[in-house]
């Protein structure tokens, strides 16, 4: 779900939206953060 989420992002502004998107996730999976910053 994770990588669905990332992957329409990238079709808006994932550079805007990634400080964002970090912030939402660390307390989930602070390991898949990696793998979205990429």
């Amino acid at each position: 779900m994770i990588i669905l989420f990332g992957y329409f992002n990238i079709m808006i502004d994932i550079e805007k939206l990634k400080p964002q998107i970090v912030e939402a996730l660390m307390p989930l999976n602070p390991d898949k953060i990696i793998l979205f910053a990429i």
